[in-house]
């Protein structure tokens, strides 16, 4: 099973017609649209080879293949359960908790892109033309019953470690 790595692997959700699923991917596959960036380039970003035969065949990602593209995602689809006990986990073993808030949100109902990536990026630059990207939080927006970071009714996040 892949695992969260900070600035690597990152916990992306995606909102397609009614339904809801987090992943962790590789943050190269995120790229919405990787036409401009050289072959090269792209494959010395993405190391696991699973990885590259996902976007296989695939410069952009929208509408038209969004559901082919899920189920090639699917063995990275991670349920809110595996999540939370893995930050309670570390919270026991007082780890840092970086790696496991979520990274991107697409919403392909509404065309929008959210990002809280803690680094500089440029999901931005490979959006679609018909997509915009919001930097914010986005947590909000997520329903309570995919919450992964809730316990007992408390923000595992803001817990002190």
């Amino acid at each position: 099973m892949v695992k969260p790595i900070y600035d690597k692997n990152i916990i992306v959700g995606i909102k397609y017609s009614k339904k809801f699923n987090w992943y962790i991917l590789d943050k190269h596959i995120c790229f919405m649209d990787i036409s401009s960036i050289p072959a090269e380039n792209f494959d010395l970003c993405i190391e696991e080879e699973c990885y590259k035969d996902i976007r296989k065949n695939y410069e952009r990602i929208d509408s038209n293949n969004i559901e082919s593209f899920l189920t090639r995602i699917q063995p990275f689809s991670i349920s809110c359960d595996y999540l939370r006990l893995q930050i309670l986990n570390k919270i026991q073993k007082k780890e840092e908790l970086e790696e496991f808030y979520p990274a991107l949100l697409f919403d392909f109902n509404k065309n929008i892109l959210y990002s809280l990536y803690p680094e500089p990026n440029n999901f931005d630059e490979y959006i679609l033309d018909s997509w915009i990207e919001k930097e914010e939080d986005f947590t909000e927006l997520i329903e309570d019953k995919y919450k992964y970071w809730l316990y007992n009714n408390k923000n595992l996040f803001e817990i002190e470690i």
